[in-house]
């Protein structure tokens, strides 16, 4: 059977695992909740450039106030249409680097296509009867 003195001991150095704990939990708190901060960012930018991209404009020529207004007044109909509930940060971020990624595929697959000039049948060849030059 234990002595009083060792069960003293042992919970000793069961207060200093708890405390070593709970600062490994405080310091893996403040790095979720720093990452958490960069990926809302990252996601508030991606949102700003999709807006832009929409509405064909640069950041300078928006006008936020008015932006804001219609954002209010379709706000049902954007939430109904955007909001997919809520989900933990690292779920958010895999839904943005999907995003990204079809976002460089359709870039990557527009620059090839233009890239590549498109077949022309024998008919686009003839130039409709006119010499060439003309």
């Amino acid at each position: 059977m234990a002595t009083v003195s060792e069960i003293d001991n042992k919970l000793e150095e069961l207060k200093r695992q708890a405390a070593a704990l709970k600062e490994q939990r405080r310091a893996a708190a403040a790095k979720e909740r720093e990452q958490a901060r960069k990926w809302k960012a990252m996601t508030l930018a991606a949102i700003g450039e999709s807006v832009l991209k929409v509405v064909n404009a640069d950041w300078t020529d928006i006008d936020i106030e008015a932006l804001q207004g219609w954002l209010s007044e379709n706000a049902d109909g954007i939430r109904q249409s955007s909001v997919t509930g809520h989900r933990a940060p690292a779920e958010a971020k895999e839904a943005l680097d999907a995003y990204k990624k079809s976002l460089k595929a359709k870039r990557d697959d527009g620059s090839r296509q233009q890239d590549e000039p498109e077949a022309m049948d024998s008919a686009d060849n003839r130039g409709d009867g006119e010499p060439e030059g003309w």
